[in-house]
C-alpha cells in the first residue's frame, strides 16, 4: 500500500479540494463528495478502518481514491456539453457503479456486521441498506423535480420512468456490491490477520 494513502494530509487536501470542485458544479453533487469524504474520516478516526483486512483495505482506499473523481470528471463533461446529460446508458451506469461502489465506501461499517450474519442474511442487509440510502435519494431528485415549475403529464411520466430504472439499477449495483464484498471476505486463516496501521 503506498505510504501516501495512509497520510491524513494528504486525504485531506484531496478530499477537500475535490468537495470544493464538485460544489462548483453543483451544490447537490459538492454535497455528496463532501459527505462521502465525511464518513472516510469518521471511519478512520473511529478505527473501523484499521479492523479490515489487507483486501478490504485495498479495495476501500482505491475506491475512495478513484471513484469521485471519475465521476465528478463525468459530471463535468454533462455540464459542458462533452456528453449528453440525459444520456440513458449514461446515467444508468451512473447509478450502477454508484450502487456498487456505495458497498465498498461502507466496507469499514459493513465489515463488522458481515462476521456476525449468514451469506443470506449479509445479503438481505448489503442489498437493503444499499438500495435505502439509493432510493432516497431518487425520492429527493424526483421530488425536486416536480416542484420545479408547473409540469404536464409527459415530463411526470419521464421523471417517473427515471427515477424507477434508477432505483432497479441501484439494486443490480448492490448485488454486484454485494458478490465484490464476498469475494473480499478473508478465508477462516486470514481472519486475525488486519492490515497494520
Amino acid at each position: 500500500m503506498p505510504k501516501v494513502l495512509k497520510s491524513n494530509f494528504f486525504w485531506l487536501v484531496f478530499s477537500v479540494s475535490l468537495t470544493l470542485f464538485s460544489f462548483h458544479l453543483f451544490f447537490a453533487w459538492g454535497l455528496m463528495v463532501g459527505t462521502l469524504y465525511s464518513l472516510f474520516f469518521l471511519f478512520r478516526f473511529t478505527r473501523l478502518e484499521s479492523a479490515l483486512s489487507n483486501r478490504e483495505h485495498q479495495f476501500y482506499l482505491t475506491a475512495i481514491l478513484l471513484y469521485p473523481p471519475a465521476e465528478t470528471l463525468v459530471q463535468w463533461f454533462g455540464i459542458n456539453g462533452f456528453i449528453p446529460r440525459d444520456f440513458t446508458l449514461i446515467n444508468r451506469l451512473e447509478h450502477f457503479c454508484w450502487a456498487t461502489v456505495l458497498v465498498l465506501f461502507f466496507l469499514p461499517f459493513l465489515s463488522g456486521v458481515w462476521r456476525r450474519l449468514n451469506r443470506f442474511q449479509n445479503l438481505v442487509f448489503v442489498v437493503g441498506f444499499t438500495c435505502l440510502l439509493g432510493n432516497i435519494n431518487e425520492f429527493l431528485e424526483f421530488f425536486l423535480r416536480i416542484q420545479d415549475s408547473p409540469i404536464d403529464q409527459a415530463r411526470f411520466a419521464a421523471f417517473y420512468s427515471d427515477t424507477i430504472y434508477d432505483m432497479m439499477m441501484n439494486l443490480f449495483g448492490s448485488i454486484a456490491g454485494f458478490a465484490i464484498l464476498y469475494s473480499l471476505q478473508p478465508k477462516s486463516s486470514e481472519l486475525n490477520s488486519v492490515h497494520p496501521r
